[in-house]
C-alpha cells in the first residue's frame, strides 16, 4: 500500500508524477507561446489551466498521503460532485432523499476503509458489506417516498406518477454516478491488499 514513506520509492507514483508534472509544464509552454508569440488572448483559458495545476497538486498530495487519505479525499469529491448534481437537477429541493444519498456515499466511504475483520485465510474483509451497500440505498432512497406518504396525486394521475418515476431514476442515478468513484477507488485497494 502506498504511504508516504513508499511513495517515493513506488514505480507507478513517480510514473504518474512525472506524467502530470510534464502535461502541465507542456500545457503551460504551449499556452505561454500562442499567448506570447502569437499574442493570442487566452484570458478563460489561463483560469482553467490555473485550476487544474491547484487540482493536480491536490491529487497528487493525497495519493502521496497514501490510502486513507486517498479515500476521504473520493468520499468529499463525491459529495461536492453530488451537491452539484442535485442543485443542477432541481432534486437538491427533497432534503430527505438527499440526506439518504449522502448518507449512501460516507456509507460506501466507510466501507471501504473498514479494516478487514480478521486476517485468517482468504476473503476474510467486509468485500460482501462493501458490494451490499449500494443495494440498500437503493432501497432506502425507493423506500422514503412511500414512508412518508408520498404517492403523486394529481388531475392526470399517469403522467404524475411517470414524472415521479423518472424523478425516482434520477435520484439513483445521482448514488450511483458519485458511489462509483468511491467503488473503483475501494476496489483497486482491495486488489492492491490482495496481491501483497
Amino acid at each position: 500500500m502506498i504511504s508516504p514513506r513508499t511513495a517515493l520509492h513506488d514505480p507507478v507514483f513517480r510514473a504518474y508524477l512525472i506524467i502530470v508534472s510534464v502535461s502541465l509544464a507542456l500545457g503551460g509552454a504551449i499556452l505561454g507561446f500562442l499567448r506570447w508569440g502569437l499574442m493570442k488572448e487566452l484570458g478563460s483559458i489561463w483560469k482553467t489551466y490555473r485550476s487544474w495545476l491547484v487540482m493536480a497538486s491536490i491529487g497528487l498530495l493525497v495519493v502521496f498521503a497514501g490510502r486513507v487519505p486517498v479515500i476521504v479525499g473520493v468520499i468529499l469529491l463525491s459529495t461536492f460532485g453530488f451537491k452539484e448534481f442535485a442543485r443542477a437537477s432541481g432534486l437538491y429541493r427533497d432534503r430527505w432523499m438527499a440526506g439518504a444519498v449522502y448518507a449512501g456515499i460516507v456509507t460506501v466511504g466507510i466501507a471501504a476503509l473498514m479494516p478487514p475483520p480478521r486476517r485468517e485465510g482468504p476473503g476474510a474483509s467486509w468485500y460482501g458489506f462493501f458490494m451490499a451497500v449500494p443495494v440498500f440505498v437503493i432501497a432506502l432512497i425507493l423506500l422514503i417516498p412511500i414512508l412518508r406518504n408520498r404517492a403523486p396525486v394529481a388531475k392526470h394521475v399517469v403522467e404524475h406518477r411517470r414524472f415521479y418515476l423518472h424523478r425516482l431514476d434520477v435520484w439513483t442515478f445521482g448514488f450511483s454516478r458519485e458511489s462509483d468513484e468511491c467503488l473503483r477507488i475501494s476496489l483497486l485497494r482491495y486488489f492492491c491488499d490482495r496481491i501483497e
